[in-house]
């Protein structure tokens, strides 16, 4: 059975290996994207497609005949806009900071045009310099690690939220992360208000700055935030 440890450990020795045919003129980008098996792709260091593989075209619905018109807005098909924002700066950093012949691997949400639908995926980058300069990228449905159970697809899913809504978690002040904390444990307006030693039009007053700070429509909403960020 294979762990999601294994399939990476394995994946990162490919990449290596990659790597290697590719700088030494063994392979072209073609050839090695045949090889891999996974959906592979290289970027520029300004994360520009320049070259995408048969299972890469297959899961963005492109045709093999159409690769070229997928290079100007590729990033924007293939990634979830928080991973944009928030997760390609993380990999520049990451490579700016590091030595050569580190990789970098997380999890993100990619687009799926089979089922029209964005998936997390394991996705690993590694740095390529001298021949080629930019980011041989191998990106893995976690779907397909049959060893990953419901607890780990949990966290993964949280530590996703988390590194996309940080930006709006850190608006709360200490009092409205307390009041969210209380609201996560089911706690009532009347009940926070004797909690805290507030009144309820100050908890009230609370909760709608909660609410606008995180686009709070629902309890599920609450729980996402509280679960994410250790509040419960």
């Amino acid at each position: 059975m294979e762990t999601l440890t294994s399939v990476l450990n394995q994946q990162y020795e490919n990449l290596k290996v990659y790597e290697d045919l590719l700088q030494t003129n063994q392979l072209t980008f073609e050839q090695v994207g045949e090889l891999s098996g996974e959906v592979l792709f290289y970027t520029d260091e300004d994360f520009n497609l320049r070259y995408l593989n048969r299972e890469g075209r297959d899961w963005i619905g492109l045709s093999s005949g159409n690769s070229k018109n997928i290079e100007l807005d590729f990033n924007e098909k293939f990634y979830h806009p928080d991973t944009l924002q928030y997760e390609l700066p993380k990999v520049r950093n990451f490579f700016e900071n590091q030595q050569l012949g580190s990789i970098y691997s997380n999890y993100q949400q990619v687009f799926n045009s089979k089922i029209n639908a964005y998936c997390i995926c394991l996705v690993i980058f590694k740095k390529l310099k001298s021949v080629c300069y930019g980011y041989l990228t191998m990106t893995i449905p976690i779907s397909k690690f049959v060893g990953l159970n419901k607890k780990m697809l949990r966290i993964i899913s949280e530590e996703m939220f988390r590194d996309s809504h940080r930006c709006q978690f850190n608006q709360l002040t200490e009092r409205e992360s307390e009041i969210l904390k209380l609201l996560a444990v089911g706690r009532n307006n009347p009940e926070i208000s004797d909690d805290l030693f507030i009144s309820r039009h100050t908890v009230e007053k609370h909760r709608k700055n909660i609410n606008r700070k995180l686009g709070i429509h629902g309890f599920k909403d609450i729980l996402d935030y509280a679960y994410a960020f250790d509040l419960v």
